[in-house]
């Protein structure tokens, strides 16, 4: 919920510096800049809308660097001494993290390391979205180090531990699928255990679920009692079956916000209020975008819960094109990117308002 108003609030953002540990047979590894792009979107709005926001050393609006802290124990005492009394967790977090000792002196934009822990296992999460009653695509895993040759193809292998559709490819046959299997094991960058899900052959859309709080729609202050959700993203020219990794083509050449009829179609609804379900079972914090498609039938399936959504957005010099899934969906609402960044500072959270009865 809302705590204070947010000029009393001085915020960091935190950028992936420490790579994540090895959990199992599964790795996730590092992205690419480690998130500096979008923490450098969200700071430069922050600044924009009045928000106090300390950086890492004197920063310029068209470079990616200094505007966000390392997510290494240096780089928050750091942020900290430089006197952040909010921490926006812009990173890939994980039972251990260094942010752990800062929760409870702190506000957090972002998620309860340990709910990202667990939904960064992509199997488990569907296990537990479907076992719960969300509507999810069946799963399982395989141990690419034996020789298990699935028996029916198209089939989708993704990383268990994965980040967006890096590692994801649909196989239409055996001699794919060895090819397939090879290329994961060589590369090493995920372990050697993956899901294994069919293929969905109908259309796809991504969901942002938001978390309870005041949000300032089309400017005006707009009370969420509970989760809810933004307009569905259709995405569109894939490649090879799977949308591309958004580091190579920008989401608004591939992508499209869902119109009025179409997010009142009852199959639109009902997947939205399943992502809402879905909000709650993992025990969310802040923004989370769910992955779906349709089946042969017409029915939309969960595929991929994403607990650290990109929230790149537009208005730093050069990034024109840059709004990411989910500025492109809060946009439509008429939440602009600066709202959107500014209201989720605002309704940041501390560990004890979430565990107060």
């Amino acid at each position: 919920m809302a705590h204070n108003p947010a000029n009393e609030l001085v915020v960091a953002i935190l950028h992936q510096a420490v790579p994540p540990p090895r959990i199992g047979n599964t790795l996730k590894p590092m992205k690419p800049g480690g998130y500096r792009d979008s923490g450098a979107d969200i700071a430069f709005a922050l600044r924009s809308m009045g928000i106090k926001i300390v950086t890492e050393c004197r920063v310029r609006p068209d470079d990616d660097s200094g505007w966000s802290f390392p997510d290494s124990e240096i780089g928050i005492d750091n942020a900290i001494a430089r006197g952040a009394n909010c921490l926006w967790l812009n990173t890939v977090l994980y039972e251990g993290h260094s942010i752990e000792q800062w929760l409870h002196r702190v506000r957090i934009v972002g998620q309860h390391p340990s709910m990202v822990h667990r939904c960064d296992d992509k199997y488990e999460t569907n296990q537990l979205l479907r076992h719960s009653g969300c509507p999810v695509v069946d799963s399982r895993l395989v141990d690419l180090r034996k020789d298990e040759t699935p028996i029916e193809f198209p089939v989708v292998i993704k990383p268990v531990r994965g980040r967006g559709s890096q590692g994801v490819r649909v196989i239409l046959d055996a001699q794919q699928w060895r090819a397939a299997v090879d290329d994961f094991l060589t590369q090493g960058s995920f372990g050697t255990i993956a899901i294994l899900e069919p293929f969905l052959a109908g259309e796809e859309c991504t969901v942002t679920i938001m978390p309870p709080g005041r949000f300032s729609l089309h400017e005006k202050a707009c009370d969420f009692e509970s989760p809810w959700c933004l307009p569905p993203v259709q995405r569109f020219n894939h490649e090879f079956g799977v949308a591309p990794y958004n580091g190579t083509v920008a989401v608004t050449k591939n992508s499209r916000v869902f119109d009025n009829r179409e997010c009142r179609a009852a199959t639109t609804k009902e997947l939205m209020q399943a992502c809402v379900l879905a909000y709650g079972i993992v025990d969310a914090r802040a923004p989370i975008r769910i992955d779906c498609r349709k089946d042969h039938e017409g029915r939309w399936l969960m595929f991929d819960l994403n607990a650290k959504p990109n929230m790149t957005g537009a208005g730093r010099p050069g990034r024109e094109n840059q709004d990411g899934l989910v500025a492109m969906a809060s946009i439509s609402t008429g939440l602009s990117y600066r709202n959107l960044v500014s209201d989720l500072v605002v309704n940041s959270w501390t560990v004890e308002e979430i565990d107060s009865p």
